[in-house]
């Protein structure tokens, strides 16, 4: 075997062992992700907040994520009209070693080392030139495949925005929930000094400064659950927004209730049109009536051409390979393909593609039917909601006017504690029955918003 030829054939070993790993190696990039810590002195607008939340809110993010394949999906659509395209070859070796064999002395064979080498690469292409336009539909399947996952996009966001939104609410409905907690607090402890100067002048007696220091003692336990609840409410902000659980700052709003000047009639059909998952519905049932049609296109013939360039070599008595062989082979060709009768797999495959697109549409019309119940439902508890809120705005005036006067009568010595207790538990009650409404009112309004697809204000406009 020469040394030289013996070298080439490493070497070209070398080269293709080298080729091979290199093809096989996939880089993988490990993400790790930590949620953004926020310290702030300055109050955060919920326009912030949500900015913020389409940067670190998982759900959002992974609706985003979807979107990455889109730019593939459209290749692939587009890739079934193009042609097929593979591409090989083989190259092989061998040596045998032989004993020379003899007849009464006369050589029959000859022996000897011998060695046979071969190569071969080839070339082809394969196009379907017909399939009954199954293609075509497969295209439009997958436009609508990208479409949905614009939409899902579009749902994920108004969902965001719904969060975010009624967590800011439930933390300023909690802000002034402790305001009001405090407020009472420092009612009663002005009760108790009063009930203990009165004792002291014997105006009272020593049951009437245990009362008042029970109920201060009552009062301070509801202060502390409101500090609780108000520490509760930035947590599930923190995690509306995605935030890191430990981030402090104050939000920026108003628990101020408007109801829009809006035609009700309208929320409706602004419902059908813009919620994104009812289009993402709508959008499943015409890629089902695209199923239909391919199943429906495997009855027709099917045509396609293909064509192949090929080298080959064999070589005896020698140790190498040839990367170009000599022997050249060009084959082309048309291929029709009509199945006739395939047991009725045909049939069945169609059906259920037909089933399916009726249950899709069943599923639309339900999905309608939700939407338009949701809808109407959540514009009059909005509308009950802002009656029941002037209602007990007005009740809390009274009550705060009722138990003012209370105070000033205690002060004075023409009331007992009974009554000043009875006019700050109505003060309370009011208290936390309008911001029971204020709260529903809001997180009503943000419902509504999501099952909308738009904010209220831009239907007011």
């Amino acid at each position: 075997m020469p040394r030289r030829q013996l070298m080439r054939s490493v070497a070209f070993i070398a080269i293709m062992l080298t080729i091979l790993a290199t093809s096989s190696v996939t880089e993988a990039a490990g993400e790790s992700y930590t949620p953004p810590l926020l310290i702030s002195d300055r109050p955060i607008t919920v326009s912030r907040l949500i900015d913020m939340a389409r940067e670190s809110r998982a759900p959002y993010r992974q609706s985003l994520a979807d979107e990455d394949l889109i730019g593939i999906l459209r290749a692939g659509a587009v890739g079934q009209f193009l042609p097929s395209l593979s591409a090989g070859g083989s190259w092989s070796n061998s040596d045998s070693q032989q004993e020379s064999i003899y007849v009464d002395g006369i050589p029959i064979s000859q022996g000897g080392t011998f060695v046979n080498s071969s190569s071969r690469w080839y070339l082809s292409a394969n196009e379907t030139l017909f399939s009954g336009l199954s293609r075509y539909y497969g295209y439009r399947q997958a436009e609508l495949q990208v479409q949905n996952m614009l939409l899902a996009t579009e749902r994920a966001y108004d969902v965001l925005v719904s969060d975010v939104k009624s967590a800011v609410y439930i933390v300023l409905a909690a802000e002034r929930a402790l305001e009001v907690e405090g407020e009472i607090l420092n009612q009663r402890n002005e009760v108790l000094r009063l009930a203990t100067t009165r004792y002291e002048t014997g105006d009272v007696i020593q049951i009437d400064v245990m009362q008042a220091e029970i109920d201060v003692g009552i009062q301070k336990n509801a202060v502390l659950s409101a500090e609780q609840s108000l520490q509760n409410a930035h947590e599930l902000l923190n995690l509306a927004v995605g935030l890191d659980l430990e981030s402090d700052y104050q939000v920026a709003g108003e628990l101020t209730p408007v109801l829009p000047a809006i035609n009700p009639d309208s929320l409706v059909s602004i419902a059908i049109r813009a919620r994104p998952d009812l289009k993402q519905q709508r959008n499943l049932v015409e890629s089902n009536e695209y199923g239909v049609k391919v199943r429906t296109a495997d009855y027709i013939p099917t045509a396609s051409a293909y064509a192949s360039y090929s080298r080959s070599e064999s070589q005896s008595d020698l140790f190498e390979w040839s990367v170009m062989p000599g022997d050249r082979n060009i084959s082309y060709g048309l291929n029709l393909n009509w199945t006739l009768f395939d047991g009725f797999s045909r049939e069945v495959l169609r059906e259920q593609a037909v089933i399916t697109k009726r249950k899709s549409m069943w599923d639309e019309h339900q999905f309608e039917q939700n939407i338009s119940a949701s809808v109407r439902q959540q514009w009059r508890s909005l509308t009950r909601l802002y009656q029941q809120i002037e209602v007990a705005d007005r009740n809390r005036e009274l009550a705060r006017r009722q138990l003012d006067l209370e105070q000033e009568r205690y002060r004075v010595g023409v009331s007992n504690q009974l009554n000043m207790r009875s006019a700050q538990v109505t003060f309370v009650t009011a208290e936390r029955e309008y911001l029971a409404r204020i709260l529903d009112f809001f997180t009503t309004m943000a419902t509504l918003e999501r099952d909308l697809g738009m904010p209220l204000e831009e239907i007011a406009r």
